[in-house]
């Protein structure tokens, strides 16, 4: 475990609002899938992405550290490496009021960092937690929680990060990692 503090001068956090939480019931793994697609999908995310980004999990041979970060329009990976992209420095000012599932809540909190980051449209993800199948897509101000995202025993999972086209996505992984940031409900 590496823990750091770093004496953050209030003027250096960002503010934000909490993703808009919807629940989905689904019954099967391709259900979700169909369901994440079909939420990603739209002017800002090709279908092509979200497949490959689907693929792109599917294919993982271990769980990834960080996030990969995906072409919003062609669906290509942009980050390389196992590391992927770390997303850090952020907490909300009162978890508890955020739900009482600490997957759920950590998810929201990392989810609503990663929306509120200049040029990423979207984001699909499944935990590496072997008893936890719930997943979520986040997209236009929603944390989408979705269950049946992965087999119950897996211990494979993964976040993509769709970031728009135009963007300079170094600038993109510099906030995701640097910038202190707290959540507001």
């Amino acid at each position: 475990i590496n823990i750091t503090v770093d004496l953050i001068p209030p003027e250096k956090i960002t503010y934000i609002d909490c993703l808009k939480v919807e629940e989905h019931k689904t019954s099967s793994i391709s259900e979700s899938h169909q369901l994440g697609t079909e939420l990603l999908q739209g002017p800002a995310i090709s279908e092509v992405a979200v497949y490959k980004a689907i693929s792109l999990l599917q294919g993982l041979d271990k769980s990834m550290r960080g996030a990969m970060l995906v072409d919003a329009i062609t669906g290509e990976r942009l980050d390389t490496g196992d590391r992927g992209v770390r997303v850090s420095h952020m907490d909300s000012f009162d978890s508890y009021a955020l739900g009482d599932n600490e997957h759920m809540r950590e998810a929201l909190v990392l989810a609503s960092k990663v929306q509120s980051a200049h040029g990423i449209v979207g984001e699909l993800c499944w935990s590496d937690d072997p008893d936890y199948t719930v997943g979520y897509v986040a997209c236009n101000g929603v944390y989408h929680r979705i269950p049946n995202m992965k087999e119950l025993g897996s211990d494979i999972g993964g976040r993509v990060f769709f970031v728009r086209s135009d963007i300079d996505y170094e600038s993109v992984v510099q906030y995701l990692e640097k910038a202190p940031v707290l959540v507001q409900r």
